[in-house]
């Protein structure tokens, strides 16, 4: 029973990958970033009162409305690709891509709770959301081709390191190492003698 399930699911994730794919066909020709709008931007969508979320989500039950909205609404799932169309630089790499964009997207309080492929006790799955078929599609469109598609490996390879590593955002991994290095009383205390000779007065 759970094969048959999985094997649903991952027909109905193709489905709507190509779904989305169709949707924008038109998007290569969408305005150039210097075009745009200053105020169409992924981060300013969303009210909290009247759609329930305001991006970027802030916990799992303001994810899980956007995304229901990504599901049902196809205006509304249209808009949001073109947004992240318009936000990926094609200069860069596909991870730095995935970093910047998945942060406008929810917090970090959030994606310490996701995992992105597998099944983890007490952890949302992120392909499993509308939201990774909009990025696959997205992505798709900005880094394949034809003759040469999307590496789906390489994509989901790079959305592990963001969501990973999503306990390192806002300086999370300075923070540790902070904390890490040993107190020593013994050491040098840097003082006015210290600096002289260093900052010169003018």
């Amino acid at each position: 029973m759970k094969v048959i399930m999985n094997g649903q699911r991952i027909n109905r994730l193709k489905g709507q990958i190509v779904e989305l794919k169709n949707e924008i066909v038109n998007i290569r020709n969408a305005p150039r970033r210097s075009q745009m709008d200053d105020g169409f931007k992924i981060d300013s969508e969303g009210d909290e009162v009247r759609d329930g979320f305001k991006l970027p989500c802030k916990n799992l039950e303001e994810l899980k409305i956007f995304d229901r909205q990504l599901q049902e609404d196809q205006a509304f799932r249209k808009k949001i690709c073109l947004k992240i169309y318009r936000d990926v630089d094609k200069e860069r790499s596909i991870s730095r891509n995935l970093g910047e964009i998945i942060r406008k997207l929810i917090t970090q309080n959030v994606a310490v709770q996701i995992t992105p492929l597998k099944k983890t006790e007490g952890k949302e799955v992120f392909k499993e959301l509308t939201l990774y078929a909009c990025l696959v599609a997205v992505f798709g469109h900005k880094y394949g081709s034809k003759k040469e598609p999307l590496d789906y490996k390489k994509f989901n390879k790079a959305l592990g390191g963001v969501l990973n590593n999503s306990k390192d955002w806002n300086g999370g991994r300075r923070q540790r190492g902070k904390r890490a290095m040993p107190q020593n009383d013994n050491n040098p205390k840097p003082n006015d003698e210290f600096f002289e000779g260093i900052f010169q007065e003018e």
